[in-house]
């Protein structure tokens, strides 16, 4: 790539992020789209590009012919090619100017929207962590099947996390113990997560004591999990700055935390109890429960003597009414 185009280079960081260090046996996958042969080198891909192209993206040729000269190391330097084959010349209006520079922008081109997802997605396979990762053998352990996707938003205090077998973190999580990178917690284990669980797109767990996920936990996407909150003893200070002391927090095997539900410190939630979307949790709730709202409340409950389920509230507003009469 032509290092005196500045502004094609801005426009495709992310794609030389993915074509960078990467030998030829790469192998990335795009069903129809003769350019992209697994397995083979760019076959011409800014010549085919640019023939491609209708008058509209016309400066785009330019580039094409210009610009590009990938090498034909791998299949993945044809994401880098087409990506910058369609780079437009045209300044876009609706972006600012950097450095005196006129903003670009890369426009739709027919048919390579599927492109660049084939691409994002091998490389978000290559990005996440799995059991023989490097960054597995960071972990107190990292059992076997298991894996966090890629990207993740803040990781650090592996030594004190401890990840079953078969467990899946989604992407855009965040999993932390301690209070920062490099913190060394007074507890190990802090965060515990048993077998078999699944914690749903852009979640949380973030503890600095003690953290428990039993086996087979599943959470809902934008759960939060935490045993540390700050205080407010100084009305002087900024809330910020003054920390609670952290309580532990257990969540028990078998149980489903709702999308977008929080748990915060002190919490313990029994064997199969499922969480509504959107419940705080602050306190106990029991085994082969159903709790929802802020902060969570038992509502239905399954009663183990008589192996049917008991709908709490109408107990309580039949015992309410008794007591009134």
């Amino acid at each position: 790539v032509d290092r005196g185009h500045p502004s094609a280079i801005r426009g495709i960081a992310r794609a030389e992020a993915v074509v960078r260090d990467r030998g030829s046996d790469d192998e990335v996958h795009a069903v129809g789209h003769e350019c992209f042969e697994s397995g083979d080198h760019v076959l011409d891909a800014p010549r085919r590009m640019a023939e491609r192209l209708g008058p509209q993206e016309g400066h785009a040729r330019e580039i094409g012919s210009r610009c590009l000269q990938a090498e034909p190391n791998g299949p993945l330097e044809t994401v880098a090619a087409v990506t910058l084959g369609i780079v437009e010349q045209q300044p876009n209006p609706h972006l600012s100017s950097v450095d005196g520079a006129l903003g670009y922008y890369i426009p739709t081109v027919r048919g390579r929207d599927e492109l660049f997802e084939a691409a994002f997605r091998w490389y978000s396979q290559q990005a996440a962590i799995g059991p023989r990762s490097k960054r597995a053998k960071l972990f107190g352990a990292f059992g076997d099947g298991s894996g966090i996707l890629f990207p993740t938003v803040s990781l650090y205090g592996e030594p004190y996390i401890r990840i079953g077998r078969n467990v899946i973190v989604g992407p855009y999580c965040s999993l932390a113990a301690g209070v920062m990178p490099g913190h060394v917690p007074e507890t190990n284990p802090v965060v515990t997560i048993g077998d078999g669980v699944l914690i749903g797109r852009g979640s949380g767990v973030v503890g600095h004591e003690s953290i428990t996920i039993g086996d087979g936990v599943f959470t809902g996407h934008n759960v939060y999990i935490t045993d540390a909150n700050h205080g407010y003893e100084d009305v002087n200070l900024t809330i910020g700055e003054q920390f609670a002391p952290p309580k532990p927090v257990v969540v028990g095997a078998g149980s489903w935390l709702g999308h977008g539900s929080i748990v915060l410190p002190g919490a313990r939630i029994g064997e199969h109890v499922a969480v509504g979307a959107g419940s705080v949790v602050t306190g106990d709730l029991p085994s082969f429960s159903v709790a929802v709202g802020s902060p969570a409340r038992v509502v239905r409950r399954y009663d183990t003597d008589t192996q049917a389920w008991v709908n709490v509230l109408r107990n309580k507003a039949e015992a309410q009414r008794a007591g009134d009469g």
